[in-house]
């Protein structure tokens, strides 16, 4: 399959090819670094196809248009904050049912995880976070995804790599 290139919904891929039952995962962070390495970790270690976006206010119809296994969501964003868009995604009948995992730099009390765990995520990645507990959640998510490929060495120094991009 080739990379969907949705100029309307400004999503962009993150690999020109991947497999046809890849399944789909929207990445919204505005972050260039982390999207890419995210990113490249998800199509080479699991198989996914990746779109990336940047603005909170563009996720309800990239993920409206696109019908995603998963959406791996920043909390802050310009257009609005993540908070907003998991809300708006889960208050449209068509896109309330894709999980949505929050991964955020933000060190969330209590109550502040409650709110976001009620507003419908899914789970909270505290980054920097371990990748595998990404790809954990990744392959829970996405069943049609592949068992991650690398070995723990390997996943050791792109763990370091992603603590440093955030």
């Amino acid at each position: 399959m080739h990379a969907l290139r949705d100029e309307a919904f400004g999503a962009q891929p993150v690999a020109e090819t991947v497999e046809a039952a890849a399944p789909i995962v929207v990445l919204v962070d505005d972050e260039v670094a982390y999207d890419q390495l995210i990113g490249d970790i998800l199509v080479k270690e699991m198989g996914c196809y990746v779109l990336v976006c940047t603005r909170a206010d563009q996720v309800e119809p990239i993920v409206a248009g696109t019908r995603p296994a998963l959406v791996l969501l920043d909390l802050v964003l310009p257009g609005g904050g993540g908070l907003a868009a998991l809300e708006a995604l889960k208050a449209n009948p068509a896109t309330s049912g894709v999980p949505v995992i929050v991964c955020t730099a933000v060190s969330l009390r209590a109550h502040q995880r409650q709110e976001v765990l009620a507003s419908g995520a899914a789970a909270i990645l505290d980054k920097p976070f371990d990748l595998d507990d990404l790809l954990t959640l990744v392959g829970a998510y996405c069943p049609r995804a592949l068992q991650p490929a690398c070995g723990a060495e390997q996943r050791s120094r792109q763990t370091a790599t992603l603590g440093a991009a955030v």
